[in-house]
């Protein structure tokens, strides 16, 4: 079988050519691929390469080594995992069930599931080499079902496959494992009815395994038929409460339909069975987006959960750690957030709202200097934030650089004119620098934006810019009288 990588290989090198031009074509959309496709051509490639005959292939070939090294360099900045380890030997392993040792599959199948509980193809698998060795099942069917299992992981095409499953169904046709297996299967290339029979199929052999309703349920929620799949879900949870990989499906479920208390509570009920269980960028991803609908609720303490969760499930990237500094600043948690922020700042660099955000945590601390350099560097990374002009000005005046207090607060009028606060500080900083006519210009401007809600700082304004007025007429006054003399 040309599809299947032998143990001995002729040295006729046709049969290898296809295999490399295949898996180097691949190599330059790896970015596309999943993990774990990533990983199946990679292990292919490696129990090839060392039997091609070199001295013919080397001067037709180089070029496609040379992508595929370059390829192979540039993945190793994918961060490294106990998956990456045992993937390759999982499909080692199954290369080998396929030739009917199973003994030496079922320990590699224990590793990953001890590794991975909620790995359930592993948990099949190793149930098929059980039951292969203590004959519950023909030893021919579960060889068979190994071969077209192998034969999907080196991309065999549906025929090939099928090939080998229906020989198993053959001499298995109500063996639970097979179905669960063969309607993942299905799954995969988008064959929903065939799936659907499968799993339900596997529902009326065991109608009390919570597995058999999960698979049904996630099929059903694939294909967003979500009512259908919340009702598996909730039969697989009550058959088993401690389901991780449930909860994180009826999580999505939840969030769809705005119900995120429910959504949150179920990802803690999955982390709480298995902490392992919601490690993805997409399950940080979606309770990032939880924690900002209770941010923007002022339910911090909330969002602090979710946040916390969030970075458990992949401390990778920067958002959660700047959502988490702002949660842990507005509950006064100065010390957390900085150290949030500083993560933040360390994963993404050029975040103008990190730096504004510690900034702000400076200043409160009286920490003006370093509150400046926040600030500063927050405008250079294009922060969109309208009161860093004002801030940044209140910074100056508190450090007594007066000139560039007065830059920044008409910075802030043009950038944000409606903030009728930034034309009362600004007058006062005139007021206090003894520039009266200035004083008087924004001290009105205040006056005439403030409404009635801000009255006693109306009526304080008001006051003073009278008494700056009269001085002022007095001075005019003076100087009319002494050029008169004159």
């Amino acid at each position: 079988m040309l599809y299947k990588i032998r143990k001995k290989i002729s040295k006729n090198t046709t049969h290898v050519v296809p295999l490399i031009k295949e898996t180097i074509s691949h190599s330059f959309f790896a970015f596309k691929l999943s993990l774990n496709n990533y990983l199946k051509f990679l292990f292919k490639f490696k129990m090839t390469i060392f039997r091609i005959n070199f001295k013919t292939m080397i001067p037709k070939y180089l070029i496609f080594l040379i992508v595929f090294f370059v390829s192979v360099s540039h993945s190793q900045n994918l961060k490294s995992s106990d998956y990456d380890e045992i993937h390759p030997l999982y499909f080692h392993a199954i290369e080998d069930a396929a030739e009917g040792d199973f003994a030496n599959a079922l320990v590699v199948f224990d590793k990953m599931i001890a590794k991975f509980p909620g790995h359930q193809e592993a948990y099949l698998l190793r149930e098929i080499c059980v039951d292969a060795i203590q004959m519950k099942i023909s030893i021919n069917a579960a060889i068979f079902f190994f071969e077209g299992i192998n034969a999907r992981n080196n991309s065999a095409n549906l025929d090939q496959v099928l090939f080998y499953l229906n020989r198993a169904f053959s001499e298995e046709d109500s063996y639970l494992p097979f179905f669960l297996l063969r309607g993942s299967y299905f799954t995969g290339l988008n064959k929903y009815e065939w799936a659907l029979s499968d799993f339900s199929t596997a529902i009326q052999l065991a109608p009390k395994l919570a597995m058999c309703y999960f698979n049904r349920g996630k099929l059903y929620f694939n294909n967003k038929y979500e009512m259908q799949a919340l009702s598996d879900f909730n039969k697989a949870l009550e058959l088993n409460p401690e389901y991780a990989a449930v909860h994180i499906k009826r999580a999505y479920i939840y969030n769809n339909m705005k119900e995120i208390n429910r959504a949150l509570q179920d990802f803690k009920s999955a982390y709480s069975a298995d902490s392992t269980s919601i490690r993805s960028l997409e399950n940080s991803s979606l309770l990032n987006n939880i924690a900002t609908v209770y941010m923007e609720q002022n339910n911090l303490g909330t969002a602090l959960e979710a946040l916390n969760l969030s970075i458990k499930a992949d401390d990778r990237w920067f958002e959660p750690f700047l959502n988490r500094g702002i949660v842990n600043k507005s509950m006064n948690n100065f010390d957390l957030a900085i150290l949030d922020l500083d993560k933040a700042i360390k994963l993404k660099p050029r975040i103008g709202k990190a730096y504004y955000n510690r900034g702000l945590i400076y200043k409160d601390k009286k920490e003006f200097a370093k509150a400046k350099e926040d600030f500063i560097q927050s405008l250079a990374f294009g922060d969109t934030e309208l009161r860093v002009f004002f801030t940044l000005a209140e910074v100056f005046k508190e450090l007594k650089d007066y000139n560039k207090a007065t830059e920044y607060y008409k910075k802030a009028i043009r950038s944000e004119p409606e903030n009728i606060w930034t034309y009362y500080q600004l007058a006062s900083l005139y007021d206090k620098r003894r520039g009266f006519k200035e004083a008087v210009k924004y001290y009105d401007e205040f006056i005439s934006r403030a409404s009635n809600e801000y009255f006693e700082h109306k009526i304080k304004a008001k006051d003073r810019n009278d008494r700056i007025k009269k001085y002022l007429k007095q001075q005019k006054a003076l100087l009319k009288k002494d050029s008169g003399k004159n």
